[in-house]
Parts: C-alpha cells; sequence; structure tokens
C-alpha cells in the first residue's frame, strides 16, 4: 500500500492491516494482486471516516484505511472485479478505479471527482432507487455496458462515459448534469435527469436499432452533438429543449427523431437536425405547453408529426425535401416550412397535412400540402407546381411559382390577394375551385399567369366570383380566361370582374343570393368571348379594344346582354337574350362573325362608330324589334320573322336608340313585315325588305 506522507506499507500472510496514522494521507494507492480478484471496497464504520478493501475468496489482506484528502485509487488487474459501497463520504477526494473486469457501485459520495473503468460491465450494485454516486466530474469506462440491466443513479456536475463494443449505458441523474461526451460503440444511451440536462456530445456509433434516450422531469435539454445515425433519438423536456450554443452545424442527428416539450424547441433559436427523408423515419415533434417548434433539418426531412397548442411551427431543410405527414399547430399558431433546394411535399397521401391559423411555404422545387388553415403565403423560387388542397375557407395572401403550374382546391370562402404563375408558358397554367362559398379578389393583379400562353380557370361551385375592391384594376390575366359560378360573377358598377386575356370563357349557373343576376367583365384588350353563358341571369362584357363574341346567352327573365368593344370591332357570332334586350356597342364596326344566325332576342339595339356589318355579309338576326346607329357605316340586316323598327331602352345606364341613323346606308329584311315605328335616317340608301 503507497501513502503519501507515510511511505509504502508491505506485507505477507492473510492478515487484517490498519492504516489508520491519526493523519489522512494525502493519497493512497491500491494496486491488486495478480489472478481474479473478488474485491469489495465499502465502509469500516459509519461516521469515522475509514473504509476498507477486502476480497472473498480471500485473495489478499483486509485493509482498513482513513480516507486520504485528495485521492484514491484501486488498481486492478486481468478477471479483477470490485463492489462499492461506501456510507462515510470521501470528503473533497477524488475516487479513481482502473484495470477493473468488471465494477458495480452502491454508494460514493465525494465533491471531488469520480473515474471508474472496466473492460466489462459497470453496473449498479444493487437495484434501487438511491444515489449511487454522488460527485463533481463522474468518468466511466466500460468495454460491455454501462447500467446495463438497471440505470446507475448519480448525482454529478458532469459525465463523461463511453461503451467500447456491444453495451448500453443507463444513468439517473438527480439533478442538472452536462453530458460532456457519452458514446457507445453499439448501444442504446439512456439517460433521465431531474434537472436541466447540457448534451455536449452523446454518440451511438453503430447502426442496429439502438436508441438515445434523454428525460428530464424538470428542467431543459440543450443539445449540442447527439447523434444516433440509422437509429433513433428521443428527447422529452420537463420544460425547453434548446440548442446549447449558435452553430450552424447539426445538434441532433438519427433516421428517427422524436422530441417533446413542455415550454418550446428552438424557442430562443433553430435548432439544427439531421434525420430522414424516408418512410417510418423522420420527425415527431410535439410542444404540450406554450411554445414554438423551430428547427432545420441540414440535409432534409420527414415530417411524420409536430404539434403545438397554438404554438408557432417553422421546419425548414437546407438542402433536401421536407414531407410533410402531420403538422399541427392549433387555430392560434402558424407554420413556416422552407426548402429552400428542394421541395415541400405530401407525405400521406390524402390526409391532412397542415392545420394552422396562418401558412407560409418557400421551395425551390414545388408545393404539395392538404391545409385548413385561414391564410396561405406559397412560393415556389424554382421550376415546380404548387398544389393545395384547403379544406375550408381561407386567404390566399401570395401563392406563386417561379416556372409551374399552380393548382388549389378550398372548402369554403375564399378570399385571392395575389396568385402569379410567374413564367408565362401554356403548362403554367393557374387553377381555383371552391367547393362551397364565394371566391373573392382583393387585390389589384390578384389572378396572373401571363398573356400569352399561361391560362386560369377559376370556379365557384357554390358560390359567387366578387371584385370586392370596386375598382377598374385587373383582377385575372390569362391567355385563356375560364370563370365559373353557381352564383354570380361580378356585380354591376365597378364591381365587375376586370380580365386581361386572349379568350374568355364565362359560365354562371343559377341565383343564389337576391337582387339582379349574371356575369359582368371589364376586358383590358382585345377578347374572344368563346363561350358566356347564365341560367339566369345577364350577360355584361366590356373589351377595351375589339370583341369577338363567339357564344352569348343569357337565360332568365329580364336577363339581358351587353356587349360593348370600347376602342375596336365588335364581332357577332351567336348571342342570344330570348325575351330580352340585346344591346351591341363599339366605337368601330359591329361585324358578322359567322354564317348561322348572330342574335336571338327579343329586342336589339347596336350603336356602331364605323357601319353594322356590310350588304354581302349582313347580321343574321331573329329578333322582334331593332334600333340602330351606325356612325358614319351603314346598317345591313336579315331577320328572321316580324321586325319592328323603334325605340329601345337598354336599363343599364340607362341607354336609348331610336329608330335607325347613321352616314352609310341601310338595307334591313325581315323574312315577315316590317313595321317603321321610329325614323330611320341615313346618310345612303334604304331598303327595307
Amino acid at each position: 500500500v503507497a501513502m503519501s506522507d507515510y511511505g509504502t506499507v508491505n506485507y505477507t500472510g492473510l492478515e487484517p492491516v490498519l492504516t489508520d496514522f491519526g493523519t489522512a494521507p494525502t493519497t493512497s494507492v491500491f494496486n491488486l494482486p495478480a489472478g481474479a480478484d473478488v474485491a469489495f471496497l465499502e465502509d469500516d464504520a459509519p461516521g469515522n471516516n475509514m473504509s476498507s478493501l477486502r476480497s472473498s475468496p480471500a485473495t489478499f489482506e483486509v485493509t482498513t484505511f482513513t480516507h486520504p484528502t485528495v485521492s484514491l485509487t484501486i488498481n486492478g488487474g486481468a478477471g479483477d472485479s470490485l463492489a462499492i459501497t461506501l456510507v462515510d463520504s470521501l470528503s473533497a477526494a477524488n475516487l479513481v478505479v482502473t484495470g477493473m473486469a468488471s465494477i458495480s457501485v452502491g454508494n460514493v459520495v465525494t465533491t471531488g471527482d469520480v473515474s471508474l473503468t472496466a473492460t466489462g460491465t459497470i453496473s449498479e450494485d444493487a437495484p434501487d432507487a438511491g444515489v449511487d454516486i454522488t460527485a463533481g466530474i463522474l468518468t466511466l469506462s466500460a468495454g460491455t455496458g454501462i447500467g446495463n440491466a438497471n440505470a446507475i443513479e448519480t448525482k454529478v456536475a458532469s459525465v463523461t462515459a463511453s461503451v467500447s463494443s456491444a453495451g448500453n449505458i443507463q444513468l439517473t441523474e438527480s439533478d442538472t448534469v452536462t453530458l460532456s461526451s457519452v458514446a457507445t460503440f453499439n448501444g442504446s444511451i439512456t439517460v433521465n435527469a431531474g434537472g436541466t440536462v447540457t448534451a455536449t456530445n452523446v454518440v451511438n456509433t453503430t447502426d442496429a436499432s439502438n436508441v438515445i434516450s434523454i428525460v428530464t422531469t424538470a428542467g431543459n435539454i440543450l443539445t449540442n452533438n447527439i447523434v444516433a445515425s440509422g437509429d433513433t433519438i428521443t428527447l422529452n423536456a420537463a420544460e425547453a429543449i434548446e440548442e446549447a450554443g449558435s452553430d450552424a452545424t447539426s445538434d441532433i442527428s438519427a433516421s428517427v427523431v422524436n422530441l417533446t416539450a413542455a415550454t418550446g424547441i428552438g424557442a430562443l433559436g433553430t435548432i439544427e437536425i439531421n434525420t430522414n427523408t424516408i418512410a417510418n423515419r423522420g420527425l415527431t415533434a410535439a410542444v404540450t405547453g406554450a411554445g414554438l417548434i423551430d428547427l432545420l433539418d441540414v440535409n432534409g426531412m420527414r415530417v411524420r408529426s409536430a404539434t403545438t397548442a397554438n404554438g408557432n411551427i417553422t421546419l425548414a431543410a437546407t438542402p433536401g425535401d421536407l414531407i410533410i405527414e402531420t403538422i399541427t399547430a392549433g387555430s392560434g399558431g402558424n407554420a413556416t416550412l422552407t426548402a429552400s433546394a428542394g421541395a415541400i411535399s405530401d407525405g400521406n397521401a390524402a390526409s391532412l397535412n397542415v392545420t394552422a391559423n396562418g401558412l407560409t411555404a418557400t421551395s425551390s422545387a414545388g408545393i404539395d400540402l392538404d391545409t385548413t388553415v385561414v391564410s396561405i403565403t406559397a412560393n415556389t423560387t424554382g421550376a415546380g407546381s404548387i398544389l393545395l388542397e384547403e379544406t375550408d375557407g381561407v386567404t390566399l395572401t401570395s401563392v406563386s411559382t417561379a416556372n409551374g403550374p399552380i393548382t388549389i382546391t378550398t372548402g369554403g370562402t375564399t378570399i385571392v390577394t395575389s396568385i402569379v404563375s410567374s413564367t408565362d408558358n401554356d403548362t403554367n397554367d393557374i387553377s381555383i375551385t371552391a367547393s362551397t362559398g364565394d371566391i373573392t379578389f382583393s387585390a389589384a393583379g390578384a389572378v396572373n399567369a401571363g398573356l400569352t400562353a399561361g391560362d386560369v380557370v377559376i370556379t365557384a361551385t357554390a358560390g359567387n366570383i366578387v371584385d370586392t375592391l370596386s375598382d377598374t384594376l385587373t383582377d385575372v390575366t390569362g391567355q385563356d380566361v375560364t370563370l365559373s359560378a353557381a352564383g354570380d360573377i361580378g356585380q354591376t358598377g365597378n364591381s365587375h370582374i376586370d380580365t386581361r386575356s386572349m379568350n374568355l370563357t364565362t359560365s354562371s349557373n343559377s341565383s343564389v343570393v337576391g337582387g339582379t343576376h349574371g356575369t359582368w367583365i371589364n376586358e383590358f384588350d382585345s377578347v374572344t368571348v368563346v363561350s358566356a353563358t347564365t341560367t339566369d341571369g345577364v350577360v355584361m362584357i366590356d373589351a377595351a379594344t375589339s370583341l369577338t363574341a363567339t357564344l352569348v346567352d343569357a337565360a332568365g327573365t329580364s336577363r339581358n346582354v351587353r356587349l360593348r368593344a370600347l376602342g375596336g370591332n365588335l364581332a357577332v357570332g351567336s348571342v342570344t337574350a330570348l325575351g330580352d334586350i340585346v344591346s351591341l356597342s363599339t366605337s368601330a364596326a359591329i361585324t358578322d362573325g359567322d354564317a348561322s344566325n348572330d342574335i336571338s332576342a327579343l329586342s336589339l339595339m347596336m350603336s356602331a362608330g364605323s357601319g353594322i356589318a356590310t350588304g354581302g355579309d349582313p347580321l343574321e338576326t331573329t329578333v322582334t324589334n331593332l334600333a340602330w346607329s351606325s356612325g358614319s357605316g351603314g346598317a345591313f340586316v336579315a331577320n328572321t320573322g316580324a321586325l319592328t323598327i323603334g325605340s329601345i331602352t337598354f336599363p343599364v345606364g340607362p341607354a336609348t336608340i331610336t329608330g335607325g341613323t347613321g352616314s352609310g346606308a341601310a338595307a334591313i329584311s325581315a323574312a315577315s313585315p316590317i313595321t317603321v315605328a321610329s325614323n330611320v335616317v341615313m346618310g345612303g340608301a334604304v331598303s327595307l325588305t
């Protein structure tokens, strides 16, 4: 026995040895003899500051000694085991045990440090809930496990623990602790603590269905580097999970990451993680109380579940994809999703992906989500589509693609502020469908797919299409614009729908609210009205330049048609308002757009700046009443049925045309009698046949 201050004590034979010199030595070192010793370090008598070292069967002398003041070292050899069951505190002395095949520990108390090294296991001496090691810094090194069967209970400031081959680590800390370096080669790591855990470096090296689990019953979990590549990490904090620092490297790396906290995950700053995108892997995160989630994956992430109690959820991947199964931020929390070098995609097929107050999604390669949210901002920065399926009403604050189509379906009233397909291409169309409620444009330029190639389809299956601004600014831009509503499309006055298109198709199917019904369109350019129909409503379409009316049909009682080309010709294909009025107006000429009947109505009134049809190609009509003003040109009409030339007043404006006037000739024919009830005054010849 080598003791500082007293030299070395040598003895032979198996006789008890007492080393009590009245004054404690500074250090004591015990070297167990060769051979497989079963050693015990245990208390001599409670309160006397002395312990004994013995073996059973006896392979060395029982040695009783006064506790040293600085350090107690016990060195073993191959095959040796040591059971430590002290009662008296070692005060401030360090305890160092090395070279053992196995170590079991029941009670060590010191304000110094403890270091235990075994080629086999380090275990709890007897299963109980009491603290096994109380120390400042605890260092444990084992070959095949630390606390394999039962957790070792500790009360220490920091832990360094390692297992060099297959084996687990299980520790239960009663207070706050720093996991300076806790590592297994091929085994799970379980740490339960009664206070904040700072996980500086916690690593499982081998992918073999191992789990790193850290749980606190009070306090936070602070992460710096927790790694279980291919395996599972589970963190459960009584308070928050936060980053232990502010670097950009991964704090948590595993195939499966499970995070649970009461007051937030990453609330003080984004936590970097590295998880997986394949099925049955990825992230599960939950904040059970008031708090948010803020995580960034450094290599793509599958979000199996992220849940807060009305706290914000911020999830990002850079690079890589974000695959979303379920995100729930309650009715008050917002969800922010970012894939700066990847796509945001639906990870659960037809099930709901995001439930939140507001959703903001940004991706470089496409967005596909099913939502229940109040508002949506979704943008792609590279080539990729946006597909959004909303279960309820929603405000589409800003939805845009850099180069891709946009498809949005909603289950309620839909307010459109901005939807833009930035690359004008035939494949980059915009489609918006609301199964119930109105679709409302709340800002200028609300929907824009480009004018030369991109198309727009807007469908209010059980509601109206409405412009709430009452302005004359463009609402919808597209090469082909299709508007379908169960109710109205636009309203009277400046509440019409303002379009900029080449081809326009509208369908208003029925009256769903009181008042005047129908379709009101203000077109900023030349347009071909491919089809504009109502089942019970008026059709009012203005074009800033020319207008071609291929098919226009206003059904219902007192459902009139008004078509105006304010800066070009008005070409008429087929316009119908049975029993009602058709009003055609242009600053240029009204022309016949096809060889069949052009206009069917009770009354037809026309105003043109430079003539109405030609003698060789008159307008074919089936009307009862006719009035016109042909400006500098003539008027040429071939009517089926009796015809009265008289005075007609259109109710909107109102506007009245009486008889027939113009600087050119007029040729009006009818298959039945013509009654001239108002004057026909033309600059050229007049033929009534």
